[in-house]
């Protein structure tokens, strides 16, 4: 017998290609991550904070996930390296990587293939869609590390949303247009 996650997310991934609706983007992460729970494997880390995020207001906790990520965005920042054609000079993709989420299609792909879902999510277009939706979920929650020099990373509405970094020390730093 299938597990009924599974097929409830089976069933949902059949009836909206693509997603459509916020809430649809918030449903399906939240089976996600009861998915994972069941799981016993804890590879997908990276999975579950993103799932945690799109319901919380402010994300404060498993922070140690992305911060990696978090110490890209800042070293780009405080050395002066810009942002042109997608890429930062000199190269330090991880503020690219956090905004159009390529660690988050690898760690969804790899379950839904683990768990033999329906794979149309993972389409360009459908893949843009979705990451549109899922910013649109994430405006105004911030991230908000408890160390290093950055106060809080946010999404804030805008012509899209652009990624608003701010430093402990007040300064403010924003990546525009992200979708």
């Amino acid at each position: 017998m299938e597990d009924s996650i599974i097929y409830k997310l089976r069933q949902f991934l059949n009836a909206r290609n693509p997603i459509t609706e916020e809430c649809h983007v918030v449903y399906l992460l939240v089976q996600i991550r009861k998915l994972l729970d069941r799981i016993p494997e804890r590879e997908n880390e990276f999975l579950r904070f993103y799932c945690d995020w799109s319901v919380h207001t402010e994300k404060t906790g498993r922070i140690h996930v992305i911060a990696p990520i978090i110490q890209g965005i800042e070293d780009c920042i405080m050395k002066g390296h810009h942002f042109a054609s997608g890429q930062f000079s000199p190269a330090n993709n991880k503020p690219i990587e956090f905004i159009y989420k390529e660690e988050l299609l690898k760690n969804m792909n790899n379950l839904f293939l683990q768990v033999n879902l329906p794979m149309d999510i993972f389409e360009q277009k459908n893949w843009i869609q979705f990451l549109q939706l899922l910013i649109q979920v994430l405006i105004d929650q911030p991230i908000s590390p408890r160390e290093g020099n950055i106060k809080s990373l946010c999404f804030r509405s805008a012509v899209g949303a652009n990624l608003e970094v701010i430093f402990n020390d007040g300064k403010v730093y924003r990546f525009l247009n992200a979708f």
